[in-house]
């Protein structure tokens, strides 16, 4: 039988023995947990790389080569979230607007708290006029993301396509200041003051955005029309033709005519004018230039040139009434009473519902001493127009004398 001594030697021993194997198992594991690690380690880093290189392939619009990477870098982690935005925004690109969709919730899922995510779905939603549902994801990408001007920006995009015009200004008034170096904020500005007719404040944006940003040449235009529609008609005279000066503007034909526009509200008719010439010479089939020059024409008494213009306007446009109208003031002025009655009838045929023709066919009228036949012009102008005050004045005059 072994003594006690033999006895205890065996006990560790055996402990010895046991600790050994539990030391190379513990080691064994751990050695395979490191593995593991670095080999999740290794594919997030292989993964990242391959999304770096698809943004770029996207940036260059290689978009092919660039679905191709995102879905080789998911084959190695589809666990990045990035990856299923970037390949969200591939098919947007393309118009793949479900599939998108899809992909952005995935993204989601995997993270939460990606503003990206968010904004990206939220234009997917606007594509399919989803706008109260956009409005909840871009709210919740500028939440994530309370600095960065665009996330805003499209908050105050939604509220206008959901027409709450009101809550777009208050946002924009609110953080005008906070992003006081952003261009578009103002920009945005303009355009709503501008829809609700407050033109001065949409000038006084329009200034801002362009001191701001002033290669944008949109800003310059849309300041430009502002001024126009303010009635800052010297500014908007300087804005138009340093636009007009630049060679991509220089065959811009709406804004010469807001140019023209501006400096017959200043009361320069020839420069005006000319202007008007220069168009009807470029396009001969523009009716609305003709008028507009047989117009100006009158009124700094070139008749030869309004009745010119006149006879353009009827020739392209028979059934337009402005080409007979001006046709009749002319001729009312050369003293052809019947001629100028001719137009105004036919004026007020092709204008039912405008008091103007017979007015003019009034005076007309009581030039030749026919005030029967004028007060019944008036009468049928007032018909038309219970408040014309010149039809109520010139009538009262006839019953008068």
């Amino acid at each position: 039988m072994p003594s006690q001594r033999t006895r205890q030697r065996q006990v560790l021993s055996l402990a010895a023995f046991m600790l050994c194997a539990t030391s190379l198992i513990g080691c064994t594991n751990s050695h395979q947990e490191w593995m593991d690690n670095a080999e999740t380690r290794w594919n997030g880093i292989r993964s990242a790389a391959m999304l770096d290189m698809a943004k770029g392939q996207f940036e260059a619009g290689a978009l092919d080569q660039a679905e191709k990477t995102i879905n080789e870098a998911a084959a190695v982690d589809a666990s990045n979230p990035q990856l299923h935005l970037m390949a969200g925004r591939i098919c947007l690109e393309r118009g793949q607007l479900e599939r998108a969709y899809r992909l952005f919730e995935l993204s989601k899922e995997l993270d939460g708290n990606n503003a990206e995510t968010y904004y990206y779905q939220g234009v997917v939603l606007q594509r399919w006029h989803q706008h109260e549902a956009a409005l909840d994801v871009y709210k919740k990408a500028y939440e994530l993301e309370a600095d960065k001007a665009n996330r805003m920006l499209a908050v105050a995009e939604t509220y206008v396509a959901l027409d709450r015009p009101e809550d777009a200004i208050a946002l924009l008034e609110e953080k005008k200041f906070y992003f006081d170096q952003n261009a578009g904020l103002r920009a945005m500005l303009g355009h709503l003051y501008s829809m609700k007719n407050e033109h001065r404040l949409a000038v006084e944006n329009f200034r801002q955005a362009t001191m701001l940003d002033p290669e944008n040449i949109r800003y310059q235009e849309e300041l430009a029309l502002a001024q126009v529609a303010a009635n800052a008609h010297a500014d908007a005279v300087h804005t138009l033709k340093l636009l007009l000066d630049r060679p991509e503007y220089s065959d811009r034909n709406d804004l010469k005519r807001s140019l023209a526009s501006a400096e017959a509200s200043l009361g320069r008719l020839d420069a005006a004018r000319q202007i008007y010439i220069g168009l009807t010479r470029q396009d001969p089939t523009n009716t609305a230039d003709w008028i507009r020059l047989g117009e100006i024409c009158w009124k700094t008494e070139d008749l030869g040139g309004a009745l010119i213009a006149a006879n353009r306007a009827i020739t392209l446009a028979p059934q337009r009434h402005e080409g007979y109208l001006l046709s009749g003031l002319v001729w009312q002025k050369r003293e052809k009473f019947e001629n100028a009655l001719e137009m105004f009838d036919r004026a007020a045929e092709l204008a039912p519902q405008d008091s103007t023709p017979l007015i003019l066919r009034g005076i007309s009228l009581q030039k030749t001493d026919r005030k029967a036949a004028a007060a019944e012009a008036y009468t049928e102008a007032l018909k038309r127009n219970p408040e014309d005050v010149r039809a109520q004045r010139l009538l009262a005059q006839i019953d008068t004398n």
